[in-house]
């Protein structure tokens, strides 16, 4: 049956070549909103580093979503973004937290308008020290509007 199916699929190709058919896909809209959307993960962790709110609140967009494990929160506006990252840089800081390191990135672009991003990261503290746990975890949908690609969830592996 498998040799089959094969061969019939050889077959339609060798058809539609002789025909003078072609079929071409286009990929330049998924490169593209690819390397768009890792610009965007690139500003956003450049934006946390500097523990720069306002820079945070540029890469959302609102109504948004966020978890940690331990708790969802809905959030309704930018200005609830910057809230939440205020207390979150607040809390790390007061742990020793001087940066993050990006470990892995693994962008899916599903369509025009959605992509989802899966992250390993690592804290760092002033001594240059990885925090416990040695390896984090997140994963972010990211969406399209207005020609600009903005994050609208992000999941992050509870800390242990």
């Amino acid at each position: 049956m498998v040799k089959f199916i094969s061969l019939f699929f050889f077959g339609l190709c060798l058809c539609l070549i002789l025909a003078g058919c072609s079929i071409s896909i286009d990929i330049r809209r998924s490169v593209e909103a690819d390397d768009q959307v890792e610009a965007l993960m690139q500003r956003y962790f450049d934006a946390f580093n500097a523990a720069d709110v306002e820079a945070i609140k540029d890469c959302w967009h609102a109504p948004a979503w966020i978890s940690n494990g331990d708790s969802n929160k809905s959030i309704g506006t930018l200005e609830e973004v910057g809230e939440i990252y205020g207390a979150l840089f607040e809390k790390i800081k007061a742990e020793g937290w001087d940066h993050s390191e990006l470990i892995d990135e693994e962008i899916d672009v599903v369509n025009d308008t959605l992509a989802t991003v899966k992250i390993k990261f690592r804290r760092v503290d002033q001594n240059g020290e990885v925090m416990l746990p040695e390896v984090r975890a997140g994963m972010l949908k990211v969406l399209l509007f207005d020609g600009e690609w903005k994050i609208t969830t992000q999941a992050v592996m509870p800390s242990k």
